[in-house]
């Protein structure tokens, strides 16, 4: 990448990521959008929407015993095979509450931020969270 113009191709490579920071095409705040472009494309996210469907995915999701009504956080790259695997008994936690049901699933590019986010949802201030913000 140019040095020179380096909002200008950010722009062209990544409209719809600049339009989701600011919500103009053109703002005061351009160093701030460079910036915040820049570490957007370095984190492995898709640079066009053409890239979207070759990107492996995180799932976080939440799922909830039919039997007992507690609920389980987990992280997977594949979340109907691992639905499958809790409602089978094959995941070892699961397997005396079973069947589950998906009640909330949330997708992340980055693995770290998924393992980080379902990290948090298993804390007590994220328990708190899922209750206010997500699950009602």
């Amino acid at each position: 990448m140019r040095r020179g113009n380096a909002f200008g191709q950010l722009l062209a490579r990544s409209t719809t990521s600049l339009l989701t920071l600011c919500g103009a095409t053109r703002c005061k705040h351009t160093t701030k959008h460079v910036l915040k472009l820049n570490m957007f494309l370095r984190s492995g996210a898709p640079r066009s929407l053409s890239e979207v469907g070759r990107v492996p995915m995180q799932y976080v999701y939440i799922i909830q015993s039919e039997k007992d009504g507690s609920r389980y956080v987990g992280v997977t790259r594949d979340l109907k095979r691992r639905i499958r695997e809790h409602n089978s008994g094959n995941a070892k936690y699961s397997s005396s509450k079973r069947p589950y049901q998906l009640i909330w699933y949330c997708a992340f590019i980055n693995k770290i931020v998924a393992y980080d986010f379902e990290r948090y949802l298993k804390s007590s201030s994220g328990f708190a969270f899922t209750n206010k913000r997500l699950i009602r």
